[in-house]
Order: C-alpha cells, then sequence, then structure tokens
C-alpha cells in the first residue's frame, strides 16, 4: 500500500461538511495489491506497461514525496478509510478486523447522501461491511457494482485488487539471477495486467464511454 492518503483526504474532504450536492465529485478509489511504488510506468519503470495507470497520473496529480502508515496490507486499509494512523485504528496488525467503533470515510459520505459501495479483496472483517451501502468481496464485479448504483446520488467506491501471481518481488533487479525468466515475466504480467482495471471502470462511468464527476485515486 503506498502514497494516497493526502489525495484521499483532498478528494473527500469538500464531501464532509454539507449534503451531497449536484456536482459532488463522485470518488473511486483503487488499491492495488502487493505493488511497490514503481512498479508503473507513471514512476518510470521501463518494462511494466501501465497506460491507464499513468492516464490517470497524466490528467490528474501524482506525488514525489509521500508517505505511508505501515505496508502491511489490511492494517494499511484500515488506516485509509479512517484517516487514523494504524496503532489507533484497532486493526493494527495482519488480518484483524477493523472494530465496528471506527468511523472511516463511507460513513461520512453517506451520511452527506454519497451512495456507498465496495466491491474486491475486502480484508477488513465483518463490522466493516456495516459502514458500505453494498459491499461484493468478489473479484470482477467492479463494473457491476457500478451498474446498479442508484442514479441519483453521486457516489464512493472502493475497489481493491486481488494479488494474481505468485508472491514475487516486483521491484525485480534484471541483473539479479533469481528474477528472470518465467519469474520475473510473471511479476511483469501481474502488474501489467492489474493496471488494466481503472482503465475498465472509468470508460464504463458513463453509458457514452467519458467520465462523469468522477475523481479517482490509485494506493498500490
Amino acid at each position: 500500500m503506498t502514497r494516497f492518503g493526502l489525495l484521499l483526504a483532498a478528494i473527500v474532504g469538500s464531501g464532509l461538511h454539507g449534503p451531497a450536492v449536484a456536482d459532488s465529485p463522485n470518488v473511486i478509489v483503487f488499491i492495488a495489491d502487493d505493488m511497490a511504488v514503481d512498479d508503473c510506468g507513471a514512476y518510470g519503470h521501463p518494462k511494466i506497461r501501465t497506460p491507464n495507470i499513468d492516464a490517470l497520473a497524466k490528467a490528474g496529480m501524482t506525488f514525489t514525496n509521500a508517505f505511508l502508515t505501515t505496508s502491511s496490507c489490511s492494517p494499511s486499509r484500515c488506516s485509509i478509510l479512517t484517516g487514523r494512523y494504524p496503532h489507533a485504528t484497532g486493526g493494527h496488525q495482519l488480518h484483524l478486523p477493523l472494530p465496528s467503533k471506527q468511523v472511516t470515510m463511507a460513513e461520512r459520505l453517506k451520511a452527506d447522501g454519497y451512495h456507498t459501495a465496495a466491491a474486491g479483496k475486502w480484508h477488513l472483517g465483518q463490522a466493516a461491511k456495516k459502514k458500505f451501502d453494498t459491499v461484493r468481496p468478489k473479484i470482477n464485479t467492479w463494473l457491476q457494482t457500478l451498474k446498479d448504483r442508484p442514479r441519483d446520488k453521486p457516489f464512493f467506491m472502493w475497489f481493491p485488487f486481488r494479488r494474481s501471481a505468485p508472491a514475487v518481488s516486483s521491484r525485480c533487479d534484471p541483473q539479479a539471477a533469481h528474477c528472470r525468466g518465467r519469474r520475473r515475466a510473471a511479476v511483469l504480467a501481474r502488474c501489467s495486467r492489474d493496471a488494466e482495471g481503472p482503465g475498465v471502470v472509468l470508460r464504463r462511468d458513463r453509458p457514452d464511454g467519458r467520465r462523469d464527476r468522477s475523481r479517482a485515486g490509485r494506493a498500490g
């Protein structure tokens, strides 16, 4: 998990101070799984092809000096959703669920008139599901989740990836003996394949293929 806490705060901040109105931005958060900071073209990887992430970076905002609260999967997700340091979330260790007493950005946005949904890898426990209007903890459900949303509300979508390749370090030194051939190819292929997801979602955000009022951020 990497560098988008500050970006997410900026994205949702305008939605925390009053009811949603017609021009309230839609928010889509993509959470990559086991992806290093430079495993995409936008941050300079010479081999991994990530045209959709690159397009988001070109049209939006990137950070070259940012920090994450923890590099562990579920603690990082708990931290991003609550805006709190891991030791303050109650989900500070891997596989610990987010306690029901914690308040997330999903609840704040829902209170302001947003439809809130999560689809993809969950890893936050059962209690956190009640914080969203819709939760689909399965892969390949992003587009259906978008399709099924109410059309009279702005939306907040939490779209995590699920790791789809062997657990091999993606920060792969081409000269290292352990990171050549099929192992290296698997990592490059996984990163390139996962990077297609944001483009598919954003192209379907409107029937005519144009992006609606959506603002998208990626955390890796």
